[in-house]
């Protein structure tokens, strides 16, 4: 996929893929459905800054699309069901990849989390 400064995506996902974050030029941004398996979710805008592994996230809106063929886990859409009916979504500031969480983790997905604590916004 080439560098984009902005990618939208139309259709629900359970996890950002990683060549949609991989495709972000510095300072770009990626907005996509997060969904579960049932309810709403939440449009979740995340912006790329210098790091490969930490970016800025929150939510926009709540949000239901369709599905999103390969971009959606059964058992990942039964998780956030439960995380959108109970957490606070305007809580999430980042997004991190790898599998260590900390105790700022809103919620976590195979290799990647969501957080509760801002990244420095240096595009």
């Amino acid at each position: 996929m080439p560098e984009a400064n902005v990618i939208y995506v139309s259709a629900g996902a359970t996890a950002p893929l990683a060549k949609w974050l991989n495709a972000l030029k510095r300072g770009g941004r990626l907005a996509f459905p997060l969904t579960p398996g049932e309810g709403l979710g939440g449009m979740l805008l995340i912006t790329r800054f210098e790091s490969a592994e930490t970016f800025a996230a929150r939510f926009i809106s709540p949000a239901a699309f369709i599905s999103c063929i390969g971009a959606r886990d059964a058992r990942t859409a039964e998780r956030l069901t439960e995380v959108f009916r109970d957490a606070d979504t305007s809580q999430v500031r980042s997004l991190q990849l790898g599998l260590n969480t900390d105790d700022t983790c809103w919620f976590a997905g195979d290799g990647w989390w969501l957080s509760t604590k801002a990244v420095e916004s240096r595009a």
